[in-house]
């Protein structure tokens, strides 16, 4: 959907007081230090390439309920 929708302005219309649109991983270890400085709502779009032959992912071996779990109890 981000392809069609900016994202970002979503973000500002529903009044994020930050909002930041990255590609690079430095992109997102500035916005998160610059976060710890001045914690306030804010939103990260990050934008990543779309993977040519989706029908070749790997799949994930676990569950959905056994990923929740994981989640819950860590």
């Amino acid at each position: 959907v981000s392809c069609k929708i900016n994202l970002s302005d979503v973000a500002k219309a529903a009044k994020y007081k930050n909002v930041k649109q990255v590609t690079k991983p430095e992109e997102i270890r500035d916005f998160i230090r610059s976060w710890y400085k001045n914690p306030v709502l804010s939103f990260l779009h990050v934008k990543v390439q779309s993977v040519s032959d989706p029908d070749n992912l790997p799949r994930p071996k676990e569950t959905p309920v056994d990923l929740r779990n994981r989640f819950m109890h860590s």
